[in-house]
Order: structure tokens, then C-alpha cells, then sequence
């Protein structure tokens, strides 16, 4: 909901901060914990975090 508000464009010095790609990199980060927790849940604990660990490596 927040990422087509933000604007896709460089700020700061030599324009690298860009909103757009900071909050895309905030909601991969914030899916892998969530597919981690759900395959913890399906999977248990152990080959939940193993899996998890794997598919973030990637």
C-alpha cells in the first residue's frame, strides 16, 4: 500500500537514497521472515528455519 505512494526518484547527496527501492527492499526482507514463519508451521521449527535460511541465501 505504501510503495506506489513513494516517489521513485534519488534524494541526498548524489541522489542515493530512493525511497521506492528502500521500502521494496523492506518488504522482501519482511516476506522472507514471513515465509519462514509459516514454513516453521508447516514444516516445524527445525526444518523450518534450515529452509528458510536456504531460500534467504538465494
Amino acid at each position: 500500500m505504501i510503495l506506489p505512494l513513494l516517489p521513485n526518484r534519488g534524494f541526498g547527496p548524489f541522489g542515493v537514497l530512493n525511497p521506492a527501492q528502500i521500502w521494496l527492499l523492506v518488504v522482501l526482507v519482511s516476506g522472507i521472515g514471513f515465509l519462514g514463519y509459516i514454513l516453521m508451521k508447516v514444516l516445524g521449527a527445525e526444518e523450518g528455519i534450515g529452509l528458510t535460511g536456504l531460500l534467504g541465501g538465494l
